[in-house]
């Protein structure tokens, strides 16, 4: 993610691959290429990065959406009694949240793989589901 719509503008962060952009519907385009400004939620201390990132490298994924704090499932998000919608505190993993509600790591990495393509990588906020 860069500082301002272009190749040649300081780096500010680094989105990892899985990461759920939030665009502001500021496009610009520019000699180098198009740009969209975006938003990453809750990358430190619960707070939100603002940069530029080329329209070219950001795909659309169609599993996963993000609800008013984060990531979330839409598809379980419409069958609440077959799941345990847990949101993610900061600190905290995949594993520490199925440690804690005594659930087997391995379903839960399952379950949640429409919306988090990397179980390495869950944000604050983001909605993690649980086998009832």
């Amino acid at each position: 993610m860069r500082s301002r719509p272009s190749f040649d503008a300081r780096v500010i962060e680094t989105v990892r691959s899985g990461s759920f952009l939030q665009a502001t519907a500021r496009r610009v385009a520019t000699a180098h290429g198009t740009f969209d400004q975006v938003v990453v939620a809750g990358r430190t201390a619960g707070a939100a990065s603002f940069g530029w990132v080329a329209a070219a490298d950001v795909r659309l994924h169609a599993g996963g959406a993000t609800g008013r704090t984060g990531r979330i499932d839409p598809a379980l998000e419409r069958r609440p009694q077959r799941f345990r919608a847990v949101i993610v505190r900061p600190g905290d993993t995949l594993a520490s949240i199925a440690a804690r509600y005594a659930a087997d790591l391995n379903q839960v990495i399952a379950l949640n793989e429409a919306h988090i393509i990397d179980p390495n990588l869950i944000f604050a906020g983001d909605t993690v589901y649980l086998p009832r």
